[in-house]
């Protein structure tokens, strides 16, 4: 009988002094949806110069590709005597990578005690930070729509990159200890979901943890979003299926699904991955990993480890090896709130995305120009990322009604609004035209433009980008000559 079966039978003869039994999600299905496509081939680890972290233990710094040439940072911790343990440790979101103390010092911790130790960089901290790699944040909106939409998610990435550093930690030989994972607060969402996608995993330590599957409005980073899993879901919690500690620093009550096996404490520590957190830490891994006695205490550096060969390739260099079926320009039934302004004489022409010299060179031929702005829900986005319909076809709707509203006989959009402009069946003129996701996310198009098949010679966007063939106004726009439009 298994540790959990053996736990919920001897539950089941004492009433009410264990938890509530929630059935599992399935984990094989949870874990498909973290497989991140074309994370396959050589690791190609490229490294740096070892380092003396103290206590017997050696850090060296290190990248390796996680996916179609697109490398992470991490660093690889050694013991002098090691006992065959090993550890992975993500980071959460304090403004640094493997090198900020919530990750560095829980790392060098199970490192001295023998295990041997990897944190990974989640794309777009440290060495990695740059505009293309950011998944993170209001910055990484466009990458994580895009990879979205591309059918997969930020956190998938994030998962596999741990789950490459794992391959390269058990380069040389298998951990024959055990393998925990632990982070704090994001760092522990991506403990708990590496430990629900790769069976290495034999215990989870989870300081700060935050509610978990994220709930498409919460507060904290979307790029720990499971596209289609939706919290809160008792039956996900329940489904980690490894022991676990849950180190909480605020939540007051462990949360529903925890299973038989999970040991929930509350510390009065501060959010993060604090003294007490890792002291508590160690002694609970101590019964389930092989470790060494505690080395005599010593200095403890933080040190600077930054990882050759970072960065790389850009976030939307990444291919897909699946996706939703792509996008047909529609409008959602979803009531969106818009706006217009308009200035001139004449046939109305609706404007999106333009400048104000471009709106008066088309008013200058004679329009009636309607500049439309669309009062999109700010986590529309979040949310379509999140599994529900793309936020685009929200944006069609709302030009669609601003055009019967005022009756426009065509639009000139510019950019990203090519997109939703397909779908209103006025002609339309595209100024600026946005070719691939890359230069959407540089010139700081709206990310609702990464549809399901956005991009590609065949893609939404070179079609919305085809059919914009333009109405009077806006072919005299683009030439820079006055010219009238036709009357409706």
């Amino acid at each position: 009988m298994s540790r959990r079966a053996l736990a919920a039978w001897a539950c089941a003869g004492l009433a009410g002094a264990c938890r509530p039994s929630v059935p599992p999600a399935d984990r094989a299905a949870l874990a498909a949806r973290l497989d991140f496509p074309g994370a396959t081939g050589p690791l190609g680890a490229t490294f740096g110069p070892p380092m003396d972290a103290g206590a017997g233990v050696a850090v060296r710094p290190v990248s390796f590709v996680v996916a179609d040439g697109f490398r992470v940072g991490a660093a690889l911790y050694t013991p002098a005597r090691p006992t065959g343990a090993c550890a992975v440790v993500p980071h959460g979101h304090f403004g640094g990578g493997k090198s900020d103390p919530e990750a560095q010092e829980i790392a060098r911790s199970l490192a001295a005690r023998g295990a041997r130790v990897i944190a990974v960089d989640s794309p777009g901290v440290e060495e990695g930070d740059a505009p293309d790699r950011q998944i993170h944040f209001e910055a990484g909106e466009h990458a994580r729509a895009y990879l979205a939409s591309a059918g997969t998610s930020a956190l998938a990435l994030q998962v596999t990159a741990l789950r490459r550093g794992l391959d390269l930690l058990t380069a040389d030989g298998p951990c024959p200890g055990g393998v925990a994972a632990t982070g704090a607060s994001g760092g522990a969402v991506l403990s708990f979901w590496l430990a629900v996608a790769d069976p290495r995993v034999t215990a989870a330590v989870l300081a700060s943890p935050v509610p978990l599957p994220r709930e498409l409005r919460a507060t904290g980073c979307a790029c720990d979003q499971l596209p289609g899993v939706p919290g809160p879901d008792p039956s996900v919690v329940a489904a980690l299926p490894v022991p676990s500690l849950w180190l909480a620093d605020g939540l007051p009550t462990a949360p529903d699904g925890l299973p038989p096996d999970a040991d929930w404490v509350r510390l009065d520590a501060p959010h993060g991955y604090d003294a007490s957190m890792q002291a508590a830490a160690l002694d609970w891994l101590d019964g389930r990993l092989t470790l060494a006695a505690p080395p005599p205490p010593g200095p403890a550096p933080l040190l600077t480890l930054r990882s050759p060969g970072v960065p790389g390739p850009a976030v939307f260099t990444l291919a897909a090896a699946r996706g939703p079926s792509p996008w047909a320009p529609a409008a959602d039934p979803r009531p969106t709130p818009w706006t217009v302004h308009c200035d001139g004489r004449g046939p109305t022409v609706l404007a999106a995305g333009l400048s104000a010299a471009e709106r008066a060179a088309v008013q200058a031929g004679g329009a009636r120009v309607c500049a439309v702005t669309v009062e999109l829900d700010p986590l529309a986005v979040t949310e379509s990322v999140g599994g529900a319909a793309p936020a685009a076809g929200r944006v069609a709707a709302a030009l669609a009604d601003a055009a019967r509203a005022e009756g426009a006989v065509e639009l000139v959009v510019a950019g990203a609004w090519a997109l939703p402009a397909a779908a209103v069946g006025l002609p339309a003129t595209l100024l600026r035209p946005v070719e691939t996701a890359a230069d959407a996310a540089a010139r700081g198009e709206p990310a609702w433009v990464h549809v399901p098949g956005a991009w590609g010679p065949d893609g939404a966007m070179a079609r919305a980008r085809a059919a914009a063939t333009g109405g009077a106004a806006g072919r005299g726009a683009l030439r820079g000559e006055p010219q009238v439009p036709p009357a409706p």
